[in-house]
């Protein structure tokens, strides 16, 4: 008998899942018209992000698509095919907007350079400098010098490279401001297509956007549902939620563009050290996994190894100390990004009822996370210590098995606590 070749189906992702609607619905076809218009938009405006943020990962259209598909394997084919229109479009809209800050054209850094605030800035910078990279303490000297009354010196070369990295900690931190410039640079596509409040306010894109780089309480400030675009309904709660944990989950190797790594391939010692220690933490990634019921991600950091034939014993024990102890580092780093996820992961569990649609399914899983470095597991000093057992034995503790005569007295009494605090808080 004759084997039969084996087709591999293709999941239904996001962007397809509007364009089937839009095939079967006539008032989808204009929304996903608009969508095609507005991805090309927003893709061209980020590729201004590596204009200046030159030493970052990427945050262009491939970071947007990324957060996407991480979006896309947590909900799963099921879930997507079940969402609205206006959810949908939302979702892809919100994801390739929320890094709208990081793009930043010649004109928009011109006139930073040229504010009070921007002054400002520098000044309140050089009086928190015990906070700061050695490369950024150095940049804020160099610009105060620069326009002090008394020009200093400074290489062109080396002023460059100062502009660069306190441009970079002026607009870093409050970035997902930035996306408030969509309701302008695009208010003549979206007129006459886009109501006002899917652009702004408690159900807008900014808003929604905004939420990104803001505690998860604003989230519950959105609206929790919402008459759509297309006749449907529409959860902005929802989509701040799949935008962050998105957002959280793009971590793979292979995040910091290619000349970055040429660059770094140089070791001319102009590419700060943090930025490093970044690319380091999302080159030990080695394994990851998203779906709608687990998160799983293993990061190996390994130490660069040093010249085997350096003469100067010293020396290299020094070389091999400094790349065991940056391999730490990336360790950190990996343990600080994936404990914000498991985070986000819990705000997002404890909220789920005032966040997802009725009946849609559950929430994401708590992420699992194994750090090694150099073969070795890496335990960091703020991990809390938890005792584990196995699910089973929970299980049997929460039926009160050991606990009381009968079975289900001990969830009778779980529910009785929960109802007891609920009602505190109230």
């Amino acid at each position: 008998m004759e084997e039969r070749e084996r087709s591999y189906h293709m999941p239904v992702d996001l962007e397809r899942h509007l364009e089937n609607l839009a095939e079967s619905y006539p008032k989808v076809k204009e929304l996903h018209g608009l969508w095609l218009l507005l991805r090309k938009r927003i893709e061209e405006e980020l590729t201004h992000c590596g204009s200046i943020f030159v030493n970052y990962s990427l945050h262009d259209g491939s970071h947007s698509r990324t957060v996407i598909q991480a979006v896309e394997r947590f909900l799963g084919e099921e879930r997507i095919c079940r969402l609205s229109a206006t959810d949908t479009f939302m979702l892809l809209a919100c994801i390739y907007s929320h890094d709208y800050g990081m793009s930043q054209t010649f004109n928009k850094i011109y006139d930073i350079l040229g504010s009070a605030d921007f002054q400002t800035f520098l000044n309140k910078m050089a009086k928190n400098k015990q906070w700061m990279e050695k490369e950024d303490e150095q940049a804020i000297h160099n610009l105060l010098q620069y326009l002090g009354k008394e020009k200093a010196n400074i290489p062109l070369n080396d002023l460059y490279y100062s502009i660069m990295l306190v441009v970079q900690l002026y607009l870093r931190p409050e970035h997902w401001k930035g996306v408030l410039g969509i309701k302008h640079d695009f208010e003549g596509l979206f007129q006459g297509h886009l109501k006002k409040r899917f652009i702004c306010g408690a159900e807008g894109i900014t808003e929604i956007c905004m939420c990104h780089g803001q505690p998860i309480e604003h989230i519950l400030k959105l609206s929790y549902h919402a008459d759509g675009m297309a006749g449907d309904k529409y959860h902005p709660r929802f989509i701040a939620s799949m935008l962050r944990l998105g957002d959280s989950l793009d971590l793979d190797n292979g995040r910091f563009p290619m000349r970055f790594v040429r660059e770094a391939a140089l070791n001319r010692n102009i590419i700060p050290r943090l930025s490093l220690l970044h690319f380091r933490k999302h080159k030990a990634i080695s394994h990851l996994l998203i779906t709608p019921e687990a998160i799983e991600i293993t990061a190996h950091c390994v130490s660069e190894q040093t010249d085997g034939n350096e003469e100067n014993r010293h020396k290299r024990e020094v070389l091999e100390e400094r790349a065991r102890q940056e391999s730490y580092e990336a360790a950190s780093l990996v343990y600080e990004w994936t404990e914000g996820l498991t985070k986000e992961c819990e705000n997002i569990v404890m909220n789920w009822i005032q966040i997802a649609q009725p009946d849609f399914g559950n929430p994401p899983a708590h992420p699992q996370v194994i750090i090694y470095v150099d073969g070795e597991e890496y335990i960091s000093e703020n991990r809390p210590l938890q005792m584990r057992m196995p699910h089973e034995r929970v299980m049997k503790l929460l039926e009160g098995i050991s606990i009381y005569e009968e079975r289900y007295v001990g969830i009778r009494e779980m529910l009785q606590n929960a109802i007891d605090t609920s009602l505190l808080q109230l």
